[in-house]
């Protein structure tokens, strides 16, 4: 895996409209076998970022994205 930082930038989403844009993007963008690695602190966007990217995919509104972070605590 390779740290974003390597990349040569960072991404800094500063509210949910940001998330929900890069989400939907990632999901209308993204290549079939493409993997999404989401790491990052409880209540930090990851799955408000993934409900968005499974709009982009055309996911409908009836199928729920939750989190398991639930299921484990």
């Amino acid at each position: 895996m390779i740290p974003l930082e390597a990349c040569g930038f960072k991404l800094r989403l500063n509210n949910r409209q940001d998330t929900q844009r890069l989400g939907r993007w990632l999901g209308q963008n993204g290549c079939p076998g493409d993997v999404i690695l989401l790491y990052g602190d409880l209540a930090s966007g990851k799955t408000s970022l993934t409900q968005s990217i499974a709009r982009g995919l055309e996911v409908s509104e009836n199928q729920y994205v939750t989190s398991p972070s639930f299921a484990l605590l």
